[in-house]
Order: structure tokens, then C-alpha cells, then sequence
């Protein structure tokens, strides 16, 4: 008795099906509006020291505008933050005495006055022109954003054993409560080391936001229509990072869009008030044996697609009865931990090998979109060649998983995006600069259709819940309840 064979049995991939998937992919397009943010709260602005008077010397505190600036910077020799040129970011020149005639400065002090912030895309200001996070103070940035990472990390790691032990649905909202706390503890932070501690603690509770929801929706489908609903929910991504720019004009202060990105995740509480818009899992209900629950949640979705539970699903022949036989004296709860995957070689192997190239194709990504910047010095066409190149690869995607097969697309587009890597490494010198551009979007894009492939294949050949292996002296009926295809397809063990 496997799961997908169910599912015809109620109604298939029916109305009731469709409706469900395509609540469970709005919460991706709410997770990308909050994790994009995290770039326009960062983003470093053009900026300078505020001019000191009481620096100048008395014949020059008059000045103002340009000349002011010209008396009071010092311009950048190239080792000044990012080398470019102008004047001095964190530097003011200091003269030998204010009461001196001469006009000639003898050296330059740290700015004493703060700093004078240019208009920036986007965001008027942000958390770096909030808590002047530059010049001494440049390291936070780079904090603050590993912090966020390290928190999604924690949080894929943690809450996917949660999400194993607790259900899908559970896992769901309980992170979809504390992430509505961390937004809204971002929001009105105070300083820098309360904006890091929510922020870090926001990616947490995201992170198993996306990983419960993720999960729910494939198991949620047949074969035939997991690529197609995970292709909808990506998409659901991408259309919320190019939404967020437009947001970010609208808004121009970071505490507002904040508040903005925070407010649409109110309405995911809607699921909590109303189960039947993100129902538990059957498949994982079935696997835990929690078959009360399962059966239940199956009539549910059988009346939904308009098949008569009467006439159908409680005749001798059906699939529910079949299911009351083979766990007539398997009900009890079974709840699995990640350390049951210990006598699994085989998903050992496939978690050891799609982690890995998950890795991979997440952090070439940085190398590859750090050549787009002396093509692209302006920050929002580099942020949607970043978002476009993942469309790009998401239709890529679509139109070949299918035909050439899981395995083999993903090892074109590693392959793929390691001859860009290595042509750019190799002949960076001798390349003509629209060929080094062709070559680093051509790696953008195979290296998100890796890591988006990746996960998508691990979703289905690893198990929903990982089982011990029979002892030979277990009962008839323990032999045939592992005989229950526990995965999210059908070559899942």
C-alpha cells in the first residue's frame, strides 16, 4: 500500500488539491519580501565626514558647499574603504592651529562630527545611516549579516527535526508566531545589538516558515505535479524580490518597510484560525501512524474535490478500509529523529551528496555576482539580474527536469557551472569584457538551477520519516506496515 495510490481514490490532484498548494505557496512570497529587505537595510550609502568649523582656521569657517568640503576632506588615495576616488569617507583634515594664518593642513583626524549620508536607492535610511555603521563601525555590517545567515542555518538544522517530530502544520505556526515577534522586535529596535539579536532570531523562525511549508507542499502532491507546484512557489520568490524595490520607493524609511513586510505575515495566523487552509500532512500522518488523523484529513480533501466519501470510501474494496487492516493494531504514535537516518547508508549518501552540491551552488553564487559589479555599479540593476537570473533558471528548470530527468540535469548544470567558475578563473585576463559577463550570468543562472534543483531532489528521494529495519522475528502485521511507501515519491527508498 503505497501513499500516492490513495490519492486518485480522493479525486487526485483535484480542486480541493490545487487550493491547498496555492495557500502553501504564499508564505514564499512573503519569506522573500523579509529576507530581500535584509539587503536594502544593509546597503551602504556614498557618504563623508560632516565638516568640523572648529577644525578650520578662522579665515576659512565661512565657507560653505563645495569649498567647504574641498578645506575640510582630504581626498582618497585608493586605500580609503572600496579605493575609489573623491574625498575621504572617514577623514578630516586637521590644521596646525585654528588661529594659524596658514591654510595648509599638516594631517587628517577621525570625523568628529558625524557623517553626512547621500541619497541611496531605495531607502532614505536604513540601519547604517540609523547607528553610522561605517568608517570604525564598517565591521557590524558584515555582522549583522552573517548573523542573519548563521540564524537561518540554526534554524534549517533545528526546526527540521521540529518539523519531523511535531508536524508539518505545527512547525508551521509556531514559527510563523515568533517570526511575526522577531519583525516586529526588528522594527523597534533601539541599537545595534538589539537589531542583531532579532534579526538573527528572525531568520530562525523563517527558516522553518520555509522549510515546513516547503516540505507540506510536497508532500502534499503526486509525482506528476510536484515540479509544477514547486516551480509555482519559486516563482512565488522571485515575484516577491522584485516586488520589494517598488516597496522600498514607497517607503523610503527602513522601520516603515519593516513594518510593511511585517504586516502581510498577519495573515498567515489565518492558517492557525482555520486548519483546513494548511491541513497536517497525511502522508506524514501515515507514516507516524497517526491513522485517526490521516483518515480524517483524507475525507476532508475527498469532499473538496467532489468525490462522494458514501458511495466510495467506505465500501469493503476502498482504500480506507485497506488501511484499517494493514494498521488494526498499529495506532500508537512513532515519532522519528534525525538520528534513525544512522543505519541508512543509502541516505546518508543522497543527503551527504545533494547537501553538498546545495552548498556549492548557494555560495558560487556570491562569486558569480561579484563580477557583475564593475558592469553594473548602480545597485538595483545588479539586484535584478540576481532575481531575473533565478526566473531564468526556474523556467530552465521546467522545461528539462522532466524530460532528461533529475539526475541528469542537475549533473549538466554543475558541470556547467563549474567550467564558468573555471573559465573565469583561468583566462579572467584574456577574456573580452562581454564574454567575462556572458560567462558570469551563465554561472548565476546554472548555479541557482543546482541549488534550487538540489533541494527539490533531496525532497523526494529522502524519506518522510526514516524507519529501522524489521527484525525478521516481527509480526505479520509490522512486516506489512513497513511495507508503506513513507516518502515523497515513488523511488524514495
Amino acid at each position: 500500500m503505497e501513499f500516492d495510490k490513495i490519492i486518485p481514490h480522493i479525486g487526485g490532484f483535484g480542486r480541493c488539491h490545487r487550493t491547498l498548494a496555492a495557500f502553501a505557496c504564499l508564505p514564499n512570497l512573503l519569506v522573500a519580501l523579509s529576507f530581500s529587505a535584509g539587503a536594502f537595510f544593509a546597503l551602504t550609502p556614498r557618504h563623508h565626514c560632516r565638516p568640523d568649523p572648529q577644525l578650520l582656521p578662522e579665515a576659512l569657517r565661512n565657507l560653505s558647499g563645495v569649498s567647504l568640503l574641498n578645506h575640510s576632506l582630504p581626498r582618497r588615495t585608493g586605500d580609503d574603504e572600496d579605493g575609489a576616488t573623491g574625498w575621504s569617507r572617514c577623514r578630516l583634515l586637521h590644521y596646525p592651529s585654528a588661529r594659524a594664518a596658514a591654510l595648509l593642513p599638516n594631517g587628517s583626524v577621525a570625523c568628529t562630527r558625524g557623517w553626512r549620508f547621500e541619497p541611496s536607492v531605495g531607502l532614505e535610511t536604513n540601519v547604517v545611516t540609523q547607528w553610522n555603521l561605517v568608517c570604525q563601525n564598517k565591521w557590524k555590517v558584515p555582522l549583522e549579516q552573517v548573523g542573519y545567515s548563521i540564524g537561518w542555518t540554526v534554524g534549517f538544522l533545528t526546526l527540521g527535526t521540529v518539523v519531523d517530530g511535531l508536524g508539518r502544520r505545527s512547525t508551521f505556526i509556531l514559527s510563523v508566531v515568533v517570526a511575526i515577534i522577531q519583525h516586529i522586535g526588528v522594527l523597534v529596535s533601539v541599537d545595534f545589538l538589539m537589531l542583531l539579536i532579532f534579526h538573527m532570531l528572525s531568520g530562525v523562525a523563517l527558516a522553518g516558515l520555509f522549510l515546513s511549508a516547503y516540505v507540506a507542499r510536497l508532500e502534499m502532491c503526486d509525482p506528476p505535479h510536484r515540479l509544477m507546484i514547486m516551480m509555482v512557489a519559486a516563482f512565488c520568490t522571485v515575484a516577491g524580490e522584485l516586488l520589494l524595490p517598488g516597496l522600498a520607493e514607497m517607503c523610503k524609511n527602513w522601520r516603515i518597510l519593516q513594518g510593511v513586510v511585517t504586516t502581510p505575515f498577519l495573515i498567515l495566523l489565518l492558517y492557525w484560525c482555520i486548519p483546513s487552509m494548511f491541513p497536517e500532512s497525511p502522508r506524514w500522518l501515515l507514516a507516524t501512524r497517526q491513522i485517526g488523523k490521516c483518515k480524517q484529513i483524507l475525507q476532508g480533501i475527498a469532499i473538496g474535490n467532489g468525490v462522494n466519501v458514501e458511495d466510495e470510501l467506505y465500501t469493503q474494496c476502498m482504500v480506507f478500509n485497506e488501511m484499517d487492516s494493514v494498521f488494526e493494531e498499529v495506532t500508537r504514535f512513532r515519532p522519528y529523529t534525525f538520528c534513525d537516518m544512522t543505519t541508512a547508508r543509502t541516505i546518508w549518501k543522497n543527503i551527504l551528496i545533494l547537501g553538498f552540491t546545495t552548498f556549492i551552488g548557494n555560495g558560487i553564487q556570491d562569486c558569480f555576482s561579484q563580477n557583475l559589479v564593475g558592469y553594473s555599479p548602480r545597485f538595483y540593476l545588479k539586484y535584478f539580474i540576481l532575481a531575473g537570473a533565478e526566473g531564468v533558471a526556474l523556467l530552465f528548470l521546467y522545461f528539462t527536469v522532466n524530460t532528461f530527468g533529475r539526475r541528469g540535469i542537475l549533473l549538466f548544470s554543475t558541470i556547467l557551472t563549474g567550467l564558468s567558475s573555471l573559465l573565469l578563473l583561468a583566462l579572467v585576463q584574456y577574456l573580452h569584457e562581454g564574454v567575462h559577463l556572458a560567462l558570469s550570468i551563465l554561472g548565476l543562472v546554472s548555479a541557482c538551477a543546482v541549488s534550487i534543483l538540489s533541494v527539490f531532489f533531496a525532497g523526494e528521494v529522502v524519506p518522510t520519516v526514516v524507519r529501522k529495519e524489521i527484525q525478521e522475528d516481527q509480526s505479520q502485521h509490522h512486516q506489512a506496515e513497513e511495507q508503506l511507501l513513507p516518502t515523497g515519491s515513488e523511488n524514495a527508498e
